[in-house]
């Protein structure tokens, strides 16, 4: 049995063994600029116990004493074999600089006790970390995109992920006369006095794109500042985009055709006008068989661009069946966002030959003849009485 416990004894060393472990960081990660408080625990793994063990923690760049607090602390008995729950436990509070750079960054600590040295243990690692995103903003803006000349909300949702309340929220957009947007009422900046931690709020601003303002994505500057509850202010720079468009407004009409007869090849000429804000990009339209209507002759027509309040023609050649037809058109284009459509409308078609034209041309003559005939014939009857 002694043999046992001797045993047992003989692995641990009987000098003291001064163990130093990180137990915990508040905050994890901290950010560069705050205070951090680090709790370590102490234990003695010898079987010999120590006294007057004090710990004296050595702060260098990006680390400093936080004021007030003591750079030493003192354990003083440590007996022999204290472990886990009969550990000791010291606890410093640290600032870190501003300028800290992201990452692990080293903290040295030291310890002596009676009728030792200053002995350094290896040096811990605090996890430094930036929190940007500590508020985080959405944005919405309502129509999306934004047509030309109209009037939009923009919808900023603001989210506290933090564990402590900010204040004194201020958001401000930055339009000046390089942006094709004005600020409806003139409001540029709204402020939100208190934003409780894991929660979230929703500011707005109305804006009115320029009548004359080009399709496309734009950058707005937005700018943000708030304060946490111990009334450090911070300061967020950011840019939202925002898109100017509108859904396109595609007419097509028959502009002239050319038919001899039923049964016979001929040309239709379609205008395609754009009726909307924004141009139409990359226009290409194919006529469709209809075995009960028409057949296709050359039928796949590329257009390309057309601008606002612009059109273009495209000429397609087909058999016509019967007299009234409806041209079925395949249409795929894009928006000035790249959005891209394809749709198939009718084109109502009603055919007329030359032959039917030349006998409307003949009858026309013929009645413009008895017309002058009647005419001359009641002037000379007048003239005879």
């Amino acid at each position: 049995m002694l043999f046992c416990i001797g045993f047992a004894f003989s692995l641990y060393p009987s000098a003291p063994d001064i163990q130093i472990s990180l137990q915990k960081q508040e905050p994890d990660p901290v950010e560069p600029g705050r205070m951090v408080r680090l709790r370590f625990s102490v234990e003695n793994l010898g079987l010999n116990g120590v006294d007057n063990l004090v710990i004296e923690v050595l702060p260098e760049f990006p680390f400093s004493l936080y004021p007030g607090e003591k750079q030493r602390k003192v354990v003083g008995r440590l007996n022999g074999l204290s472990t886990d729950e009969n550990a000791a436990f010291v606890e410093f509070k640290l600032l870190v600089d501003p300028a800290a750079v992201e990452g692990e960054n080293e903290l040295k600590l030291r310890y002596k006790y009676s009728g030792s040295g200053w002995i350094e243990p290896d040096a811990f690692e605090i996890n430094v970390r930036t929190r940007d995103a500590i508020l985080d903003v959405k944005v919405n803006s309502f129509p999306d995109p934004i047509p030309p000349g109209k009037k939009a909300t923009l919808f900023f949702k603001l989210f506290n992920g933090a564990d402590s309340a900010f204040e004194n929220i201020k958001v401000s957009i930055g339009l000046d006369a390089s942006f094709p947007f004005v600020p409806y009422g003139g409001i540029l900046e709204k402020n939100l006095y208190r934003l409780e931690e894991n929660s979230s709020k929703t500011i707005s601003f109305e804006v009115v794109a320029l009548p004359d303002a080009e399709a496309g994505a734009y950058k707005l500057p937005v700018n943000i500042t708030f304060e946490d509850e111990s009334g450090v202010l911070y300061s967020k720079s950011t840019y939202i985009g925002l898109l100017i468009g509108d859904a396109p407004d595609l007419m097509v009409l028959v502009d002239e055709s050319d038919f001899k007869r039923l049964g016979s090849e001929g040309k239709v000429r379609l205008k395609f006008v754009n009726k909307g804000l924004t141009k139409i990009k990359l226009l290409s339209a194919d006529l469709l068989e209809d075995n009960n209507g028409y057949e296709v002759i050359s039928g796949k027509k590329y257009i390309g661009t057309i601008d606002s309040d612009d059109y273009d023609s495209a000429e397609f050649v087909l058999i016509p069946l019967r007299k009234d037809i409806s041209l079925k058109l395949q249409l795929s284009y894009y928006d000035a966002n790249n959005g891209k459509y394809k749709k198939i409308i009718e084109v109502p078609l009603k055919i007329t030959t030359k032959r039917r034209i030349g006998m409307y041309v003949f009858l026309a003559v013929v009645a413009l003849c008895i017309s002058t005939f009647v005419y001359f014939f009641k002037i000379r009857k007048k003239k005879k009485r």
